[in-house]
């Protein structure tokens, strides 16, 4: 009887899926603009020895593991790191930067118009100052 060895030198492959398709818009600097509320979804696969967990951090800030999508209430540009390790320590990390804007309405010829909201936003959910989420979708 013959055995084998199967190596993996392979990092998992990240992805980020927005609950809300980008707002048909960039800003000034080209960047993605989201509607508040969206929610982010975070996942990883490595087809040959499987995900471990999956991490992720906003603006420098203390790193958290994913478990639960994201929602995005608070307006700003955000770095969001995110940092994944297959069950055999393959490191895979990816960075996203986009904006976060009030609700965006669109005109009949299907222009934006961006209508940012004067209220002060409370942060949600766990985690330290200049978060832009809280956990959770439902």
């Amino acid at each position: 009887m013959r055995t084998g060895f199967i190596t993996d030198n392979s990092p998992p492959q990240i992805f980020a899926n927005f609950s809300l398709n980008k707002n048909a818009t960039t800003d000034s600097e080209g960047l993605p603009v989201y509607r508040r509320q969206t929610s982010l979804f975070l996942g990883a696969t490595d087809n040959i020895s499987g995900v471990h967990k999956i991490y992720y951090s906003f603006d420098g800030g203390k790193e958290m593991e994913y478990s639960t999508p994201l929602v995005l209430d608070r307006e700003g540009t955000f770095d969001l790191e995110i940092r994944v390790d297959d069950n055999l320590g393959n490191p895979a990390s990816k960075h996203l930067r986009f904006v976060i804007k009030g609700s965006v309405q669109f005109d009949a010829l299907g222009s934006s118009i961006i209508q940012v909201s004067a209220e002060s936003f409370r942060r949600r959910g766990a985690g330290g100052d200049g978060d832009c989420l809280r956990a959770g979708a439902g």
